[in-house]
């Protein structure tokens, strides 16, 4: 996204897909419940991205990387890339979605099943940067 015109073989691109490889990245699908009111609707922006925080062990960190994916309207949901400057390993985690607004009835955990980060990586293919013959 950074560079549409680099192809795939090209050094920079490469280079480019080496300083990210190590970054955690979710993809963050939100559906709103039918009868929610308007003001618990997530809205996707920089300021939802202000208030994300990846928690591995003792560390807290804030997302770095926050694209709102453009979908069809007639979808159910949307969704938004993210990431954080951690070392993709098999550690468990969680995804904190700070309530500063006061609109959640409190702070919002996504916690990961115990060891599923763990197996994802060991069934999931490195495609960017793997090369298969």
């Amino acid at each position: 996204m950074e560079n549409a015109e680099a192809a795939f073989e090209d050094a920079a691109y490469k280079e480019r897909v080496a300083q990210l490889k190590y970054g955690d990245q979710f993809v963050l699908k939100v559906t709103n419940a039918q009868n929610a009111p308007d003001s618990l609707h997530l809205v996707l922006t920089d300021d939802l991205a202000r208030r994300l925080f990846e928690i591995v062990g003792k560390d807290t960190l804030a997302c770095t990387f926050f694209h709102a994916e453009a979908l069809p309207s007639m979808l159910p949901y949307r969704t938004a890339l993210l990431a954080f400057d951690r070392k993709q390993d098999g550690a468990d985690r969680q995804l904190l979605l700070r309530d500063t607004l006061g609109r959640l009835g409190g702070d919002v955990k996504l916690i990961f099943p115990q060891g599923g980060i763990r197996s994802f990586l060991e069934v999931a293919p490195d495609s960017l940067t793997t090369i298969r013959s």
